[in-house]
This record gives C-alpha cells, structure tokens and sequence, in this order.
C-alpha cells in the first residue's frame, strides 16, 4: 500500500481510459441507470449532456443526487482492476456557463472533428444541455495498489 498516495494521479490514469461513465439517477419511478460520454475538471468536476426530455435528465431535475461509476471494460477479468465510483450533485447548467462545460467537454480528443458551438446548448428550447456532477464522495479501487477494498478519496484533491 502507497505511504503518500497521488490520489490526483490515480485518479487521472482512470478518467483517461474511457471517454464513457455509468450514470445512476432516482426519480419518482425509480433508479435509471445510463452509459454518458463525460469529460471532466481539474477539480474533478464531471461534466455530460443529454436530452432534456431523457428518463435520467427528468430525474435529475427532481432529485439531484446522482452516483457515477468510470472504468474502462479493457480491463482483464483477473487481473489488476481500478475504476473510480462518485455520488454527486448534478446540475443542468445555466447558459452562462455553457462555454466553459462546452471548452471541456469538447476538449477531450475524441470529440475533436465535432463542429459543435456553445450557443448550439443554450436557451430553453436548447435539444441538449450540459450537466455538471459535483463529486460529494470519491472511492478509488486499485486491485494492484489497494487490495480488494475501495480507498475514500480526501475532499480537495485535484488532478
């Protein structure tokens, strides 16, 4: 087990396999659960979008809370495993920050020959919006590093 772990680093190393997370919801019929293209901050921020009419977006819009499982499936089925799993709060992002989720997201190299603008996400009306996850907790699991049990990450850290 790491002394000082670089929870930042191993975090990252994670975020960086798949371009695709789990996203789990409750709403008034119950848990959903999606897959989302995600893109993320340095403050570990994760950020998707969906169509506002979709059965998870609904959820969202009556009860935030929201848990997130990343890991890429390339993973050997025996062998070392890590993934990252988050409970958040999720909101739809309001137009004045759409620019921002809108530089991160599409910064992501897999979506880079997409010609997409900001104003293409904005107003009422928009057929897409941008949804930003704030993580409340953090659990890393690394079979390698850790064993089989999930390390809590500490608030604050950063990539």
């Amino acid at each position: 087990m790491d002394a000082n772990p670089d929870w930042g680093s191993y975090i990252g190393q994670v975020l960086i396999t798949t371009p695709f997370m789990a996203l789990a919801t409750n709403g008034g019929d119950g848990l959903w659960n999606n897959p989302v293209h995600y893109a993320y901050d340095n403050s570990l921020n994760i950020y998707f979008m969906s169509q506002p009419s979709s059965r998870h977006m609904k959820h969202i819009s009556s009860n935030p809370n929201v848990a997130l499982a990343i890991y890429t499936t390339q993973q050997p089925a025996l062998g070392n495993v890590r993934g990252v799993q988050i409970r958040g709060i999720a909101s739809v992002l309001a137009d004045k920050e759409i620019e921002t989720a809108h530089r991160i997201y599409y910064g992501r190299s897999e979506f880079a020959s997409v010609k997409a603008t900001p104003e293409n996400y904005m107003g009422p009306d928009a057929p897409w919006r941008y949804v930003r996850v704030t993580p409340t907790e953090i659990a890393y699991f690394d079979s390698e590093r850790f064993g089989m049990s999930s390390q809590i990450i500490p608030s604050g850290v950063k990539l």
